[in-house]
């Protein structure tokens, strides 16, 4: 749910929680003794009862953009390439969401736990610092270039989605003379430069090829943060420092 203003109505008793931005959530309608509620805020990143009967509404983040719905048990939805989600650049997979619509819920497996409370994510104000991994097409780019694009903040612009984020900034240019790279293969956090200059980092619905020099690849936990920030907020990138063999020995002496 994008931005908020979503509101669910369930048809039997469900068990819901949700994830990602911080929302406040309420609850209304018929209580366990048929009263209807007053007030019921559950809290995200907590598992919780929809009764029968009862209206969750998803106000607008606190912080975040993105908040995400979990059922227990699953959504009964069509799989269309292994995905039960809707890809908006080809239109395969289930039909999108409107006002009114059913979605079947699959029966809880067993057995099924309520587990302990998660704290989730710290989610980004406005300004973040995201790790990627250069390559591997950033000998396509001088020094000058990566060092730019290192050290300068770029700004999310309204043109982004959940399909690419569209960052823009001090613009870094290709070396002289690279000519045109065939398309290939990309993956989610995929950083393209197009001859404009001004970065496209690929986000979870992204297209499967592209014919643009990927200077880096975003790390995947900071992709999913970066899927929280809106429009206008400010990104860095920073160098991912994998760990080193020395890092995971244990104590001992030699």
């Amino acid at each position: 749910n994008l931005l908020g203003g979503l509101a669910i109505k369930a048809i039997s008793d469900q068990v819901l929680a949700i994830t990602g931005a911080t929302v406040p959530l309420k609850v209304t309608g018929p209580g366990l003794d048929g009263e209807r509620l007053s007030v019921y805020e559950p809290v995200v990143n907590r598992p919780f009862a929809l009764l029968d009967g009862q209206t969750l509404t998803i106000g607008t983040p606190e912080s975040g953009t993105r908040a995400y719905v979990a059922v227990r048990g699953g959504l009964d939805a069509i799989e269309v390439l292994g995905s039960k989600s809707t890809d908006l650049l080809s239109g395969e997979g289930p039909a999108p969401l409107t006002a009114g619509f059913q979605i079947p819920v699959l029966p809880p497996s067993f057995p099924h736990i309520v587990s302990a409370p998660d704290a989730g994510h710290l989610i980004p104000r406005g300004r973040m610092t995201a790790r990627i991994t250069l390559g591997p097409r950033d000998d396509w780019f001088d020094g000058e270039a990566i060092d730019s694009f290192l050290t300068q903040e770029w700004t999310i612009t309204d043109r982004s989605n959940r399909v690419g984020l569209r960052l823009e900034g001090i613009p870094i240019a290709r070396r002289e003379g690279m000519g045109e790279l065939p398309s290939e293969g990309m993956v989610a956090g995929a950083i393209q430069i197009p001859p404009e200059g001004n970065p496209v980092v690929f986000m979870r619905d992204h297209a499967t090829t592209g014919g643009y020099p990927v200077l880096g690849v975003v790390e995947s936990r900071d992709l999913s943060l970066l899927a929280q920030l809106p429009p206008g907020s400010k990104v860095r990138f920073g160098l991912f420092q994998r760990p080193s063999l020395a890092d995971d020995v244990i104590g001992g002496e030699s």
